[in-house]
C-alpha cells in the first residue's frame, strides 16, 4: 500500500511538472509599439500668392511596413505583403500611428497624386496633376517622427 502511494505521488508530481513546466519562449517576434508619424503636405497651388499652399483635404498618403522588419528573426525567404496604413490630409497636416521596433523599422511613404486647378493669375487657371516622390524613413517604437510631403 505504501509503495502504491509513493508511485501515485511520483506520477502526480511528474504530471504537474509536465503540464505547468517551462514554456518555450518564441523569438519570432519582438515587442513592438506604435510610432506617431505626422507632418505637413504642401504644394504650389496659387502663383498669385507667395509660398506653397496646403494640399486639398482628402489627399491620401500611404505608409508601407514590411512585416519582416517587425521580427527578431525575419524569414527573408518568404515574401510578405507590406502592412498598409493610410493617412488623410486635413488642413494641410496628417498624422498616423504605425508599428515599429525598439531598434528601428523602415517605413516607405507613398504620397498619392492629386489633380488641382492651379491659379496662374487672377483670370487664368490650368489643370495640374501633382505628385511627390516616395521616401523611406526609419522609425523607432514609442517616438514621434515628422515627415513633410512637398508636391
Amino acid at each position: 500500500m505504501k509503495k502504491a502511494n509513493i508511485i501515485i505521488s511520483i506520477i502526480s508530481t511528474t504530471a504537474i511538472l509536465f503540464f505547468a513546466g517551462c514554456k518555450k519562449k518564441t523569438e519570432d517576434s519582438t515587442p513592438t509599439a506604435v510610432t506617431l508619424i505626422k507632418g505637413q503636405a504642401k504644394a504650389e497651388l496659387n502663383l498669385t500668392t507667395p509660398g506653397d499652399e496646403n494640399v486639398p483635404d482628402g489627399t491620401k498618403i500611404t505608409f508601407l511596413v514590411n512585416p519582416n522588419d517587425l521580427l527578431n528573426k525575419p524569414d527573408t525567404a518568404k515574401k510578405y505583403d507590406s502592412y498598409r496604413y493610410t493617412a488623410t490630409v486635413s488642413g494641410g497636416v496628417y498624422s498616423i500611428s504605425v508599428p515599429a521596433r525598439n531598434d528601428g523599422s523602415k517605413v516607405k511613404i507613398v504620397p498619392d497624386e492629386f489633380e488641382y486647378q492651379m491659379v496662374i493669375d487672377n483670370t487664368t487657371t490650368t489643370r495640374v496633376v501633382y505628385g511627390a516622390p516616395e521616401a523611406t524613413i526609419t522609425i523607432y517604437a514609442g517616438t514621434t517622427e515628422y515627415y513633410d510631403v512637398n508636391y
